[in-house]
């Protein structure tokens, strides 16, 4: 088991989260949070038998041919990567820490590449059954700024009777965003090692800027 993926870190989390309010009743309305995508990696771990990170390296991202996600800052530092910044003062400054606990590793997700985020990309605009069905709505949002609707693990939106498939996350000093387009199969990767754009705003689920494309 590599350095960091101890279980109890997880049976913690998932203890804690026992005493979260609910933000609605079960089924009541979508809502979107970190904890239960959390909460998921234990179920995960359960159900698979491995580490929530070791199934998601062997079931998911094997698949399609990615190899350079990693969860952990040991892992992160054998590989050539960029130092996270956060803005201070008006001063972008070396963000010191990153995720708190492997925990928050299903919420948070692994470091990666932007060669292996359009390899996600490709895979996921593919024709599969899998990949069509990661495209269709889920449950509507309703008046939320990330999207119209939830997929499997996407944001939707259609423009122009057009659907758009994305996803941005962000952790200390860090922030990336992925925006698919099946239509013509265009997609957009920006990532960043700053938490705030160019343009001195801070960062969120919004359109980036062309010059961080």
């Amino acid at each position: 088991m590599p350095v960091g993926y101890r279980r109890p870190a997880r049976t913690a989390a998932s203890t804690a989260a026992a005493e979260v309010a609910l933000t609605g009743p079960v089924g009541g309305r979508a809502s979107y949070r970190r904890l239960g995508r959390n909460l998921l990696g234990r179920v995960v771990e359960n159900v698979t038998g491995p580490t929530y990170e070791a199934a998601v390296v062997s079931l998911v991202l094997e698949q399609p041919g990615l190899a350079g996600g990693v969860f952990t800052a040991r892992q992160a530092v054998t590989r050539r990567f960029a130092v996270g910044h956060d803005l201070s003062e008006g001063t972008l400054k070396v963000a010191r820490t990153g995720k708190g606990t492997r925990g928050d590793n299903p919420g948070g997700g692994p470091a990666s590449s932007v060669s292996d985020r359009l390899c996600w990309a490709r895979f996921r605009l593919g024709r599969g059954d899998l990949a069509l069905r990661t495209r269709e709505p889920t449950v509507e949002l309703r008046g939320s700024t990330l999207g119209a609707a939830v997929g499997i693990a996407w944001f939707l939106h259609d423009v122009d009777g057009v659907r758009t498939v994305g996803h941005g996350g962000s952790v200390n000093g860090r922030f990336a965003e992925l925006l698919l387009v099946r239509s013509g199969t265009a997609t957009q990767a920006a990532p960043s090692s700053g938490r705030t754009w160019p343009d001195g705003s801070s960062t969120g689920f919004r359109q980036p800027p062309s010059d961080t494309t």
